[in-house]
């Protein structure tokens, strides 16, 4: 329910369609905009923390990144909605699968854990892509999928990064 930004804490419910449970997401917590989510944009306006960010259904919100927003597991975007925003990044600290549905984030992202990330399709990013992590190994898989890096490239000093997406 409700509209505007990540820490209000009258936007979020518990249940898909519920009532407000008077909180906002935080580390751990699984985020979901879905067909019952009156496509209430959200505007992530303070640095924030999630497992995972998951659009599904008819959810035809925007999502404006200004601030930056961590994920320890997967991304989910729909074809039918908006990101927006570059002051933000988007960034994974665990093992994912990311799923842009043909939408160009238009803030950061950086993947920097030393873990798998796998592409269930092709990426297009307009901020800076950050990659890896000091004596750690990143590998970004999906055979066929691209990783495009608009803003430019950054990969940790230390870091390997392997994988079957192109980068």
């Amino acid at each position: 329910g409700g509209s505007g930004n990540w820490n209000a804490a009258g936007n979020w419910s518990t249940t898909s369609g519920g009532a407000s449970n008077g909180t906002f997401p935080v580390a751990g917590d699984v985020v979901v905009f879905d067909s019952l989510s009156a496509n209430a944009p959200m505007t992530v306006n303070v640095a924030s923390a999630c497992a995972s960010l998951v659009m599904s259904g008819t959810y035809a919100g925007t999502l404006t990144f200004t601030d930056t927003l961590t994920l320890t597991s997967t991304c989910t975007f729909v074809a039918a909605c908006t990101i927006a925003g570059t002051a933000g990044t988007l960034i994974h600290t665990g093992a994912a699968t990311l799923t842009s549905a043909g939408k160009t984030l238009t803030c950061a992202l950086s993947l920097l854990a030393n873990n798998a990330y796998t592409l269930a399709d092709n990426w297009a990013v307009s901020g800076l892509v950050t990659v890896g992590t000091n004596g750690g190994t990143t590998t970004a898989n999906g055979v066929g999928k691209t990783l495009s890096c608009n803003g430019g490239f950054r990969k940790i000093v230390g870091a390997t990064i392997n994988g079957t997406a192109k980068v």
